[in-house]
């Protein structure tokens, strides 16, 4: 994501106002984004009769779905992982384990909404590339996985942290040749 894009009439006017007015750089951007989803999210919530949620609920529910997951019950660990998103938007794990419990689903097109999302809102992460790339191979879109995961790639070798991942993604790329 480039550090300064035009704000496009798709945001909310008070967000497209704000950020024109100051300018915001990416990540200043990012945290305007966030704070918007995730009051559109406490309205959704709101509307559908979900109250309050404490850190504590939301990390058993996290354990339960995380459990379910591991057990291959994808489709239980789906709605845990979509309320937990709800409640935490903010939180780049809670993007990978719906998405990643979508991309289990084959459920690719879906999966790969949210891993696009999530690299909107956490641009340094390299991890939702990575995934998307997978998504992106079972969809036999070769050329576009390829073009992610180079990107993946990239982001990978700026951060020591990243090397298990880059491995992998230099594996998976070299997989297409």
């Amino acid at each position: 994501m480039p550090p300064h894009f035009a704000i496009t009439q798709e945001l909310p006017p008070s967000v497209a106002t704000e950020a024109n007015a100051a300018e915001l750089d990416g990540e200043a951007l990012q945290q305007q984004i966030l704070r918007v989803y995730q009051s559109v999210l406490d309205g959704c919530a709101e509307l559908a009769g979900l109250g309050p949620v404490s850190e504590q609920q939301l990390r058993q529910l996290f354990s339960q779905a995380g459990s379910a997951y591991l057990n291959r019950d994808y489709s239980a660990a789906l709605p845990d992982f979509a309320v937990i998103l709800l409640y935490r938007p903010h939180r780049l794990q809670n993007y990978l384990a719906l998405a990643s419990t979508l991309q289990q689903l084959e459920r690719y097109q879906d999966a790969l909404g949210f891993y696009l999302l999530a690299t909107q809102l956490f641009a340094r992460e390299p991890q939702p590339l990575y995934q998307m790339g997978e998504c992106l191979l079972a969809l036999e879109e070769t050329d576009t996985a390829r073009d992610t995961l180079r990107v993946c790639q990239s982001l990978c070798a700026e951060d020591a942290r990243h090397a298990p991942l880059l491995a992998q993604t230099d594996a998976l790329l070299l997989s297409l040749h």
